[in-house]
């Protein structure tokens, strides 16, 4: 059995979600713990850095921004969830995990639930191209390389009464190999 179909096989407790290029993903808890296949603790601590980074960046700049579906405006926002831990977590001994809080709700892939007033691709195909600018935006700000958020890895939840949409980004990086600081 290979070692990532046998983490697939998920540990008591924990509920496999999904895989990524660097990941495997469980629900534990309350919690995500994400579990790496070829990075070392330090690449994943750069990650954590950027990430958590990213979250103040975005928490402090506090943006709101509009579209137009079918002729309504909506306003979204978005964040970046931050990671709490970087090592080895007690449920997966001997590998390089991060934790971070559980996003609950659709990603941007994923068919939206029925109050929501519009399908997944009339918000998703324009969300999409400015998480992409956002993205090359970040890096300038930040003087990093390799954020890239992409729709598999934002959240969405919409409200209703105000109607508002807030994006939640759970990974910053679909390839964390590729991020880098300056030098």
């Amino acid at each position: 059995m290979s070692e990532d179909t046998e983490l697939r096989l998920s540990p008591e407790g924990a509920t496999f979600i999904d895989a990524g290029a660097d990941s495997l993903v469980y629900k534990i808890g309350n919690e995500v713990v994400k579990v790496y296949k070829k990075q070392g603790v330090e690449r994943i601590q750069l990650y954590k850095q950027v990430t958590n980074q990213t979250a103040e960046q975005l928490r402090v700049q506090a943006k709101v921004y509009q579209i137009v579906i079918g002729g309504r405006t909506y306003s979204y926002t978005v964040s970046v969830n931050p990671i709490t831990a970087v090592g080895e977590h007690p449920s997966f001994p001997g590998k390089v995990t991060s934790t971070a809080e559980y996003i609950p709700g659709p990603r941007l892939t994923d068919p939206f639930p029925p109050e929501v007033p519009f399908k997944n691709r009339e918000f998703a195909d324009p969300v999409s191209v400015h998480l992409e600018a956002l993205s090359d935006q970040l890096n300038k700000q930040m003087g990093v390389k390799g954020i890239l958020i992409v729709e598999p890895n934002v959240k969405f939840e919409y409200n209703r009464q105000k109607p508002e949409i807030s994006l939640t980004v759970t990974d910053i990086s679909s390839h964390i190999w590729s991020l880098s600081l300056p030098t």
